[in-house]
């Protein structure tokens, strides 16, 4: 007879009693490679060999665990807020998860709203401004409405009519002599070069506390209503 030793080799477990010898496969023991707290287990062709990585969040992606589970989700980006107000939506763009915040703002005639989930536009038909004119020559803007000629009362008073083809879409002007002295100082509304007022150059208010409302026809146009 020849006896021999059993011996734990790599990776195996020898136990023994009065009668029994066992040997059961062992488990790997390796570094945590990875350094971390979130890590997984593969392992290659050869049995028992382990290898250990640790799971990193990446740009716009949580990493969670528990004692069985690790979980990988796409996560929020991280942006300053570059419209600085209140009614904001976002946009991404082509690459994922970066994100662009910008501000709705209220135009002209324009109204902005919003609760938890919504954002409303309406157009608001009643908004308006009134822009004083006290002096004897004036350049209406294309931002002007109503027109309120208190120069009357001392001198004519000269409003001179921006180009049709500059402003950007349908325009309408109030204009009122609020100076109520038309009849001694007239009010002249002139036509950009080469727009007319109904077919003419100029038009003339020269009735104390009289008005006229024109707007235009999209090319050269100005027209009374």
């Amino acid at each position: 007879a020849v006896l021999r030793t059993v011996v734990a080799g790599t990776n195996a477990t020898v136990t023994q009693n009065a009668t029994t010898i066992e040997i059961a496969a062992g488990v790997a023991t390796v570094a945590n490679e990875g350094g971390g707290a979130q890590v997984y287990d593969t392992v290659n062709s050869t049995p028992g060999n382990a290898v250990l990585r640790t799971v990193i969040a990446g740009t716009n992606a949580t990493v969670t665990q528990n004692a069985t589970t690790i979980e990988i989700a796409a996560g929020v980006a991280t942006v300053a807020n570059e419209g600085g107000g209140a009614q904001v939506y976002d946009t991404v763009n082509s690459t994922p998860g970066n994100a662009v915040l910008r501000t709705l703002v209220a135009g002209t005639a324009t109204t902005v709203t919003q609760n938890a989930t919504t954002i409303s536009l309406a157009s608001n038909p009643g908004f308006y401004t009134r822009t004083v004119v006290a002096v004897p020559v004036y350049a209406v803007l294309a931002t002007d409405d109503i027109l309120a000629v208190t120069g009357t009362t001392t001198t004519n008073v000269t409003l001179n009519l921006p180009q049709i083809a500059a402003l950007s879409g349908p325009k309408r002007y109030s204009i009122v002599d609020e100076g109520g002295n038309a009849f001694v100082h007239p009010i002249i509304v002139v036509a950009f070069a080469g727009d007319t007022i109904i077919g003419q150059t100029t038009v003339r208010i020269e009735n104390n506390h009289n008005s006229i409302n024109i707007y235009h026809n999209g090319t050269t146009g100005w027209f009374i209503a």
